[in-house]
């Protein structure tokens, strides 16, 4: 018969054994941001650029927003799982004596960088709606810095109003698209820096504002600014491609060209692509187009008027 030896647990197995019955219950030990008190997930924040932001900019900004005392909340950058998908986000943690009140209140929270994305109040479609969301704005992306710069300060605008300078950057557009998908705050020796993330669909125009427009903005208070652009090199770079569009414009406005194949799984054609407003070939037979277009709309017609007579029958 062999002697079952009753060993004694490692400080690291031990440490492991209580990690799980926390995550089993949803619960963890307060970290140095909470009191001395168990704290609970109540949700998570998507829109956030996780790699680069900041935590503790997160628990101070809702803090103020929510007006509630320190130690209260806590936030870290953690994996959310839901129906076997997972994010990188910013988990939202509260004391257990206030998780209910506090996931209640940051619903009410509208910033145009982030939402909050309540655990206990949203359907789990919606989770997943908001890990994809989150997802796509943490997909690989360039990004610049501003420095000596806040999101929290304030600009003048045109209509003489003061907005944060969070939520002018966020409201900047090319068409329908937004110049930049994110901006945080930077830490430690950046604290004093805004780091924003450009859309990859418009980093041209994103670089262009940088370049041409941030310096122009009326801040409230004045300091010097500066932008990570190489201003020079833009506009070196910008030159170099313009007259490289220049050069490659006759032969892509041509007839030929426009017979020739897309660019792309989108569909673009390679003058497209550039900006170049290319041939548009005209329909080969114009009266055939009419006749079949005056025949369709008889027989659409005809279809109407069966369809109201069979209504009238009924």
């Amino acid at each position: 018969m062999i002697a079952m030896v009753k060993t004694k647990k490692t400080a690291y197995e031990l440490y492991l054994s209580e990690e799980k019955y926390y995550q089993d219950y949803n619960i963890h030990i307060s970290s140095k941001n909470t009191i001395m008190e168990y704290t609970t997930k109540i949700g998570f924040l998507t829109g956030t650029y996780v790699k680069i932001a900041a935590p503790k900019h997160y628990i101070k900004d809702i803090r103020q927003k929510l007006n509630v005392k320190d130690k209260i909340i806590d936030v870290k950058k953690e994996y959310t799982y839901d129906k076997g998908k997972r994010s990188k986000v910013l988990v939202v943690y509260a004391t257990e004596e206030s998780a209910d009140q506090i996931d209640k209140q940051l619903g009410n929270i509208k910033s145009k960088r982030y939402r909050y994305v309540s655990y206990k109040r949203t359907s789990s479609d919606s989770r997943l709606a908001s890990m994809h969301y989150n997802d796509m704005i943490n997909r690989k992306a360039r990004y610049e810095t501003l420095v000596n710069a806040s999101l929290n300060e304030r600009i003048m605008i045109e209509s003489r109003c003061q907005v944060t300078l969070e939520s002018y950057i966020m409201s900047l557009k090319d068409g329908e698209n937004n110049l930049f998908i994110a901006a945080e705050q930077g830490v430690g020796k950046y604290e004093n820096n805004v780091t924003v993330i450009l859309n990859p669909r418009t980093s041209k125009k994103a670089k262009q504002w940088l370049v041409n427009e941030y310096h122009k903005l009326n801040f409230k208070e004045s300091r010097e600014r500066q932008t990570s652009v190489n201003e020079k090199q833009y506009e070196d770079n910008s030159k170099y491609n313009e007259e490289l569009i220049e050069f490659l414009k006759p032969t892509l406005e041509s007839k030929e060209a426009a017979k020739n194949k897309t660019y792309g799984k989108s569909m673009k054609s390679y003058a497209q692509a550039l900006g170049i407003k290319q041939y548009s070939t005209p329909p080969t037979n114009p009266e055939k187009v009419t006749k079949n277009a005056d025949k369709k709309n008889k027989n659409r017609k005809n279809m109407d008027v069966e369809t109201k007579n069979i209504v009238i029958a009924l």
